[in-house]
């Protein structure tokens, strides 16, 4: 097996998605920092959580790895399953990586477009890569285009901002309007087709530096939404 001398340093709130970082990369026998995004809940209680620190922010999280992590003789690996979390990495690319190995693109400012998923959607379209119908909605927008069932998730994640909802099916127009007659005037979605399916296919993988794709493995699961 590889040897990994670097520390491991996974990025976020406490949840389902840094659960399953800590469970994976904890088999690798790393040195692993978990790093809260405010309080532990239940991962930072896994066997393979066995140093953690809490912060109340973003910014919080961020001085602490700065005052802590200067001067590591192996620049500490970053990771983060969380689009907030993300965009911040990105938006402070060029001081961050001077000390850790951090995820992203080339050029810093990208990633908070990328992880809009209206952009998402139009990106992936001009690629000629099959999407569901979609539209995008603010509270008091034209929801005339949209076509039921359907599906309505946040568009992104900001930090500051917290999103009303993960995801919310909704059958019929009355459904849809009720829906955005209760979240904020700055919140933005996109409202998509809802494909019946009992499963979802989720891919692991990434673009390395060379411009080469891996994919690491996927995952077959029960629907969330039906």
């Amino acid at each position: 097996m590889l040897e990994i001398k670097n520390k491991v340093i996974i990025w976020g709130v406490d949840g389902f998605n840094t659960l399953s970082l800590l469970r994976a990369l904890g088999q690798g026998n790393l040195d692993i920092l978990f790093l809260i995004k405010g309080k532990g809940e239940f991962a930072f209680k896994s066997k393979y959580c066995t140093n953690y620190v809490e912060t109340n922010s973003v910014k919080e999280g961020y001085k602490f790895l700065l005052d802590n992590f200067q001067n590591e003789e192996y620049k500490p690996i970053i990771f983060t399953s969380g689009d907030d979390i993300m965009v911040f990495i990105d938006q402070h690319k060029s001081e961050l990586e001077k000390h850790f190995v951090i995820p992203g693109t080339l050029s810093q400012g990208c990633l908070e477009k990328y992880t809009d998923k209206n952009e998402m959607t139009t990106l992936a379209n001009e690629l000629g890569i099959t999407c569901p119908k979609s539209v995008k909605v603010i509270k008091g927008a034209s929801i005339e285009a949209v076509e039921y069932p359907c599906l309505i998730k946040p568009a992104h994640e900001k930090i500051g901002h917290y999103n009303e909802f993960k995801f919310k099916k909704c059958n019929s127009k009355k459904k849809l309007e009720n829906t955005l007659n209760y979240v904020r005037s700055d919140s933005e979605f996109i409202v998509q087709e809802f494909i019946p399916q009992k499963e979802e296919l989720l891919i692991y993988g990434c673009r390395m530096w060379d411009d080469s794709t891996v994919i690491a493995g996927a995952i077959i699961h029960d629907r969330m939404a039906s």
